[in-house]
């Protein structure tokens, strides 16, 4: 998951421990948990491990560490103020632009959630 600060109009990785969190949960599991204060304007990606693991036509897989890079720029070529459909849109597309016509070998999960006030 990502946690962008609007104050800093950068995308950071949430928390050690929240590596392939699920977007889901299974009973009986236990999962790590932690609070992140958000101020107005800041937002939550969550998203799929499909989206990191995607491959380009020439076998190069997106990896976590290019979708953060992925969506800061996404972030930054949009008009604001910001609708997070827009933003989702363009992380979808560039993730489709990105694999070419590759088919897609897992699923791709965005959440988008952001304080407004």
């Amino acid at each position: 998951m990502l946690l962008w600060r609007a104050h800093e109009a950068r995308f950071l990785e949430l928390g050690q421990g929240l590596e392939n969190l699920p977007l889901g949960f299974i009973t009986g599991e236990q999962y790590n948990e932690q609070s992140v204060k958000l101020n107005t304007g800041d937002m939550i990606l969550a998203f799929s491990d499909g989206a990191t693991e995607v491959h380009s036509p020439d076998g190069e897989e997106l990896t976590a560490k290019g979708f953060l890079e992925f969506a800061e720029r996404t972030m930054r070529q949009l008009p604001r103020p910001l609708a997070l459909p827009v933003f989702s849109e363009a992380l979808l597309n560039g993730i489709q632009r990105y694999r070419g016509n590759v088919e897609l070998e897992d699923d791709i999960t965005l959440l988008t959630l952001r304080r407004a006030s």
